[in-house]
């Protein structure tokens, strides 16, 4: 009988605080492909670079970990924060593939719009 596969671990991670979320509580932000990291945003991306280190560091160096995120400025650079803003992940090598099914779901005409007016 053949070994079996060496398990894989799946983390999914919300992207960190973007210009988009200041806004939610009065607004609908959707999709919102552009909206960028705030400072705090670019603080909770290297706190979680940190986190990940801490946690599956010595796991991350024996394979060939692959971040899947959406093509949303706010996935991709909560990701690039956390691995490449950290001296301590740097240095393993990653692979970064964007795809437009881990967008959010699109809300049309409410996007942008205050929650009041269209709830």
């Amino acid at each position: 009988m053949a070994p079996a596969p060496p398990m894989q671990r799946v983390i999914f991670i919300r992207h960190a605080e973007s210009d988009a979320n200041t806004l939610e509580p009065k607004y609908i932000a959707g999709r919102s492909m552009s909206s960028a990291l705030t400072g705090i945003g670019i603080e909770q991306s290297l706190l979680l670079g940190d986190e990940l280190r801490k946690r599956y560091g010595s796991q991350l160096e024996d394979v060939d970990p692959v971040i899947y995120v959406s093509p949303a400025v706010r996935t991709l650079d909560t990701a690039k924060y956390a691995i490449f803003g950290s001296t301590k992940l740097g240095d393993i090598p990653m692979q970064f593939v964007t795809d437009e099914r881990l967008l959010e779901i699109n809300q049309g005409e409410w996007e942008e719009q205050e929650r009041a007016l269209c709830y």
